[in-house]
This record gives C-alpha cells, sequence and structure tokens, in this order.
C-alpha cells in the first residue's frame, strides 16, 4: 500500500502558508501604524463555497479538499483616524499573536503525522 504526504498531511502544509502571508500582512500594518494616510490591511482565508457545501454522509468518507487561499482587502476603520492612519496596534498584535499559536498547532500536527508515518514505515 502507498503511502501518501498529500493524504496523510491534508490542508495543514498549505494553511500554514496562509498563516505565514497573514502574519506579514498584519507585521506590514504594525510596521506602518505611524505612516500618515496608511489604511490598514486585512486578510482572510477563503474556501472554495461548493466545497463547503459537501456533507460527509459516512464516518469513512475522506474530508474533500477545501481550496483554500488568501485574500487581502482594505481594513474597514475601527477607530477614528490620526494623521488619516486605520492601523488599531492592539488589534495587530493580537491578530498575530492568535495566528502564531494556530502555527504552532498546525506544525505539532504535522510533526505528529509525520512520527506516525515514519513508525509505519520503520515497523516500530
Amino acid at each position: 500500500m502507498a503511502i501518501s504526504f498529500s493524504d496523510a498531511l491534508g490542508n495543514h502544509p498549505e494553511l500554514l502558508n496562509l498563516q505565514v502571508d497573514r502574519v506579514a500582512v498584519y507585521g506590514s500594518n504594525l510596521v506602518n501604524s505611524e505612516t500618515p494616510h496608511y489604511r490598514a490591511s486585512d486578510f482572510d482565508i477563503a474556501f472554495n463555497n461548493e466545497v463547503l457545501a459537501m456533507n460527509k454522509t459516512n464516518a469513512r468518507h475522506l474530508a474533500p479538499n477545501l481550496g483554500a487561499h488568501g485574500v487581502v482587502t482594505e481594513r474597514p476603520q475601527l477607530q477614528s483616524l490620526i494623521q488619516g492612519n486605520s492601523v488599531d496596534v492592539p488589534l495587530e498584535q493580537s491578530t498575530i499573536a492568535r495566528t502564531l499559536a494556530d502555527y504552532a498547532v498546525n506544525t505539532s500536527f504535522i510533526r505528529h503525522q509525520l512520527m506516525t508515518l515514519s513508525s509505519a514505515i520503520t515497523g516500530r
């Protein structure tokens, strides 16, 4: 029986890349928090709606490929603008912290899956 890394790891490697992109967008917002007239960007992970509409009718069915991709948009204004700048520093910091925690969870999952595959290959 062939072992497929894409089947074993699912969408986690793709989500890691999206989380790196998300931290870059929010880090750019933080760096530009004092730049006059800078508009903060937002990063959303969008999923293919057709795939999300699918339901698993049996517990043995495989999960569908989510087809995730990142979308960068201008963040709606959450506070009054100071010098025309729309960056909310505490929001940026908390979003980066949450994204890094999610990144750590995904890397732990991938590490565990790779250790399981290694055990299966070596027969331990």
